[in-house]
């Protein structure tokens, strides 16, 4: 698939200070995570990070971008009832990139979050 590029990610599930999603996140990335109980914060955070992280390894930019240029929504996931090691899909939104589909994936395992971001 010559056209298929592809990024992913895995991050250990730790709390963040409160300046990190301020910094990192969007709006609504930050709205995801206060939405959330207290003791699912923390993975939330870090699959919004981990998934920004794929994005931007897909398109070859690592952290050269403001990662507020990719936006995460993880509601399809379903990350708060997700059995351990099970793969949900997540959604993107590049304002910036037209016209081309993404798939996003995140699996929750143990004290682990992955991500799977494909462009096409």
């Amino acid at each position: 698939l010559p056209n298929l590029q592809i990024g992913a990610d895995i991050e250990i599930i730790a709390p963040h200070p409160q300046y990190f999603i301020e910094d990192y996140f969007t709006t609504h990335e930050i709205a995801q995570c206060f939405q959330s109980s207290e003791a699912l914060r923390p993975s939330m955070i870090t699959a919004i990070w981990s998934a920004k992280e794929a994005v931007l390894k897909a398109l070859q930019q690592g952290l050269a971008w403001d990662t507020r240029q990719v936006e995460i929504d993880l509601s399809p996931a379903r990350l708060e009832i997700a059995d351990q090691g099970t793969w949900g899909k997540a959604s993107i939104t590049l304002p910036h990139i037209k016209g081309k589909s993404w798939q996003l994936w995140i699996q929750r395992h143990q004290a682990f979050i992955a991500t799977l971001a494909c462009l096409k």
